[in-house]
């Protein structure tokens, strides 16, 4: 997709922003390496939401409502587990992010359930760094994915 010079100066700053975030992430990875002698603590663990995939009607009606954004996301992922099937070793790693409302979590659900019907498997695992995010993506909190241990601290 080309854009005019008008168009691609905020799309830019958009772009190196994020990169600015995961730069920052990546500089504080430190925080989350494992302690040798960790203090016991007690386990609080989250319910992970059940994930119930589409049916064949409900699929082909959120397929069929994807922006073009969206469709060239699908498209990709898609194509990709098609190559890795026939023996491909490269793995497809995307990053997509916007603002509120622009469709992540639907896309996110619908590449779910794309992922796990090519497979013929409940493949995907979901996680997100907030509880409140994970129930919108019917997943899990990161540290219970990861079965990390943490103290919940009252106020």
């Amino acid at each position: 997709m080309e854009l005019d010079h008008e168009e691609e100066v905020p799309y830019l700053e958009i772009y190196r922003e994020r990169d600015r975030q995961l730069e920052n992430a990546f500089a504080q990875v430190h925080a989350f390496q494992i302690l040798e002698h960790a203090e016991p603590v007690e386990v609080d663990h989250e319910e992970e939401v059940p994930y119930l995939p589409m049916n064949e009607d409900q699929f082909l009606q959120a397929k069929q409502s994807m922006n073009a954004g969206q469709k060239e996301i699908f498209t990709l992922v898609t194509q990709s587990i098609q190559n890795q099937m026939s023996g491909a070793e490269e793995r497809l790693k995307i990053f997509f992010t916007g603002g509120a409302g622009v469709g992540k979590t639907f896309l996110l659900k619908l590449l779910r359930d794309q992922i796990n019907r090519c497979y013929a498997k409940d493949t995907v695992k979901v996680c997100s760094l907030t509880g409140v995010a994970a129930r919108l993506i019917n997943g899990a909190t990161i540290h219970s994915t990861l079965n990390c241990l943490y103290r919940k601290t009252v106020a």
